[in-house]
């Protein structure tokens, strides 16, 4: 390689690599602070009438059997298939969030948090999922709990109480040298359901950053704030054992503990997450959802595990485009206190259909190299996993038991506009998320030639359908079709593109689809969201 080459590589490796923005990372610190858990006895509609049985004894009448079909009699399973039918006449949740306590921050930082982010997650949660163990009357909290999850109860709670079923108490805290960004935890539980009915959110001031305008840094706030009220809903080792059937009844045998690859995983065996997961990975031998293994006491068993999961919401970090599927609804419906809308479920394509092999077997073959397509070998470049992102090969990822993959951390994020400063072809590429455009690889130049592949973020559409579909790329003015998978050249350019599989990309990265449901606030048409009155973005998710 010349010395002319090699300064032309090294420019564009920093083109790349430089972002204004830092890698928007989020490490979940739930579990870091748990609470001992309270019980409340408040009155809820359709509870078993036996206050306290519940959660005292093991007292299911279908006590899981391991195998993803919990009920051991035909009256158990009829019991299952009513409820789904009746689901659509339980009331949608009713959450209350309680700013008392949020003393700490900035006048900005204050004003968002309670007037923009958490609304706008409350909003669709209330949306999402419908409860059926609504609180009969208000919510309220005894007088002698003073303070709850560490911190003084909020009067409302105490005198009268709110019409609610879930109350949230927002808090902040600020530290500097921790990279958490927020933290959450169930502190009470209502008596004869065990489901929760009080818990605590708290953002740290040090590392939430206030957007000004950015949609992304919104997305990510946005995405941070629902993965910790995951947590206090249901989505947590500390309450996984509180779990009731169709019933009412705690569950019990639905948390197994299971040697895969060689690792040992907690594993929730519930309906209909087990029959969900087997339809994901294509694989009718999997117990259940597979929990995190690796981390501290925020990541250890209260997260999907990332190495099978990846880019999933209830995964151990949080980074670009990640997605709301359909598993972890199926975990809060398997609860026994929710019926979730599915609708609002994104499609999520890591391991789909790869079999039982993604699972049980090693991500890299005998000779080293990658034995999926999600996995890759380090020092390689590629595209996010969504293909989002260009990024390269990141072997470092503590939750992914050493299985090596692209890590969306931001460096060449094609929904982010200022991204177009380190694009290697800045006239031609398309950067903003209402541009439409996806991360594709090669070795593009305009007057030079590169060693190796590189991210670029064009415009695409797809064309035809099953056999016949082809992929068609925008690339400035100049338009290339990709009929199959492989090198093509572009005119005017030195190096080719590598076109995707058009009938893979186009029935998956290419898909459209509306973002998180659009928040509730609006309604999705042909895959992009038309928001009603007072809300904005693409997502519908920003107060207008």
């Amino acid at each position: 390689m010349n010395s002319l080459k090699l300064l032309i590589l090294l420019l564009a490796c920093a083109m790349i690599y430089s972002r204004k923005t830092v890698p928007r990372e989020h490490k979940c610190g739930h579990d870091q602070h748990k609470f001992d858990l309270k019980f409340v006895d408040i009155p809820v509609e359709n509870a078993p009438g036996r206050s306290g049985e519940a959660r005292g004894q093991n007292s299911s009448p279908d006590g899981g059997n391991g195998d993803g079909n919990d009920g051991n009699d035909g009256n158990s399973k009829d019991k299952d298939n009513n409820e789904r039918i009746l689901q659509t006449t339980y009331p949608n949740m009713r959450i209350y969030a309680n700013y008392d306590n949020l003393k700490i921050g900035t006048a900005s930082f204050l004003t968002y948090i309670q007037n923009e982010l958490v609304p706008s997650v409350v909003s669709m949660l209330q949306k999402l999922l419908k409860t059926k163990y609504p609180v009969i009357g208000n919510l309220q909290i005894p007088s002698y709990y003073s303070t709850v999850c560490g911190v003084t109860t909020p009067t409302a709670l105490i005198s009268g109480g709110v019409p609610a079923d879930l109350a949230l108490l927002i808090t902040a805290f600020e530290d500097t040298m921790s990279s958490t960004i927020a933290y959450a935890s169930p502190c009470v539980l209502q008596t004869s359901v065990n489901r929760p009915i009080l818990g605590l959110v708290s953002f740290n001031t040090a590392q939430v950053q206030v957007p000004g305008g950015d949609p992304l840094t919104h997305e990510d706030n946005l995405m941070t704030t629902l993965h910790e009220i995951t947590h206090v809903l249901g989505f947590s080792s500390s309450l996984f054992q509180y779990f009731v059937d169709a019933n009412g009844y705690k569950r019990t045998g639905h948390i197994l503990t299971r040697s895969i690859g060689g690792s040992t995983y907690s594993v929730i065996n519930l309906l209909p997450l087990t029959t969900k997961i087997r339809e994901h990975f294509g694989c009718s031998t999997l117990e259940g959802g597979i929990m995190e293994n690796q981390g501290g006491s925020g990541s250890m068993g209260s997260h999907f595990e990332r190495r099978f999961y990846g880019f999933e919401y209830m995964t151990s970090s949080i980074v670009p485009d990640m997605r709301i599927s359909n598993l972890t609804l199926a975990l809060l419906e398997g609860s026994g206190w929710y019926f979730p809308d599915y609708s609002f479920a994104e499609p999520m394509n890591w391991g789909k259909g790869q079999g039982c092999t993604f699972v049980t077997g090693s991500c890299t073959t005998s000779l080293g190299k990658p034995a999926f397509s999600e996995f890759c070998t380090s020092g390689s470049f590629g595209c996010s996993p969504t293909a989002r992102v260009g990024v390269s090969c990141n072997p470092s990822d503590m939750f992914n038991n050493g299985c090596s993959w692209f890590v969306p951390l931001g460096q060449n994020d094609c929904e982010d506009p200022d991204a177009i400063s380190s694009a290697l072809l800045p006239t031609m590429e398309a950067y903003g998320g209402a541009t439409g455009s996806r991360c594709f690889t090669g070795n593009l130049a305009q007057s030079y030639s590169f060693y190796g592949n590189y991210g670029y973020c064009f415009k695409y559409t797809c064309e035809g359908t099953g056999l016949s579909t082809v992929l068609k790329v925008q690339i400035g003015t100049t338009t290339v079709t990709c009929s199959v998978a492989g090198s093509i050249s572009v005119p005017g350019l030195t190096g080719k593109l590598a076109c995707p599989d058009p009938i893979k990309f186009c029935g998956t990265f290419g898909q459209s689809f509306c973002k998180r449901g659009c928040m509730g606030n609006g309604s999705c048409v042909s895959g992009k969201c038309q928001c009603v009155a007072g809300w904005g973005g693409l997502d519908c998710g920003q107060k207008v």
